[in-house]
């Protein structure tokens, strides 16, 4: 089946009545790109392949004020934001602020920015400004913990260093109430908490409120085959607690 880079025609219509010279408004034509191509990279790639040629060889001129530049430096803001919650790297946080922020006001002047756009933007920025405000908490003081063989097994999206730092903190944790996660998926960081506090002998009675969906979704597939060698699957809308017996044997195997 052939897929198809779309123009934006509403966008290029709103461009031209702000009165920003956005021509060529699109020279990277729609093309068809067979799936088997499409599976080196994305459906652009073989489009964005030939234009970086035709730049080369003088038969195209890149505009980076043009409407394709602008939804270029989107994307990869977008990836950006993807890498950073991956790799939780905070000190990078106030630099991809002043990044999306950038990018935001480059679609605006070219009048290519709608509501979804706007709202998925302005929440990262608010999370990325809350990581930066609460950037003071000594994560270093987690280092030492040691992750059981059952917690590593466990599948996850956070790093080794958040994983160690939950446990820290469920096994030090020394103001009264329970713990509340948000956001559980499979349990590896419910796992750490429940770890740390077993060790904890001032909290015997706290509980963890584990709160998620508990819905299988297709992403959760992909992410499974990239985390671990996880190749069991579910269909789409699959509640946990009928796959319990069954993820309870890929977490001990």
């Amino acid at each position: 089946m052939a897929s198809y880079m779309v123009d934006l025609p509403e966008g290029s219509a709103a461009a031209k009545r702000s009165g920003v010279q956005t021509e060529p408004a699109s020279p990277i034509q729609a093309k068809p790109v067979s799936h088997a191509t499409s599976l080196r990279g994305t459906v652009f790639a073989p489009a964005l392949y030939q234009y970086i040629h035709d730049v080369i060889d003088g038969k195209s001129f890149f505009d980076p004020y043009a409407a394709d530049a602008s939804w270029m430096r989107a994307i990869l803001a977008i990836g950006a934001v993807q890498s950073y919650f991956h790799a939780e790297k905070t000190r990078d946080a106030v630099s991809l602020v002043k990044e999306l922020r950038d990018v935001l006001v480059d679609l605006d002047e070219l009048g290519l920015c709608d509501a979804r756009i706007r709202s998925f933007f302005e929440e990262c920025i608010r999370c990325l400004e809350t990581d930066t405000a609460v950037n003071t908490l000594d994560r270093v003081a987690g280092a030492d913990e040691e992750l059981s063989r059952s917690v590593q097994s466990i599948p996850t999206m956070v790093s080794q260093e958040t994983l160690r730092y939950y446990r820290w903190l469920a096994r030090t944790l020394e103001h009264p109430g329970d713990i509340v996660e948000l956001g559980s998926w499979i349990g590896s960081t419910t796992a750490c908490l429940a770890e740390g506090l077993s060790q904890n002998l001032c909290r015997k009675h706290t509980r963890i409120h584990a709160y998620d969906s508990f819905i299988w979704r297709d992403w959760m597939e992909r992410t499974l085959r990239t985390l671990s060698s996880w190749l069991q699957t579910f269909p789409t809308g699959t509640h946990f607690s009928t796959i319990s017996a069954v993820i309870r044997h890929l977490c001990a195997t």
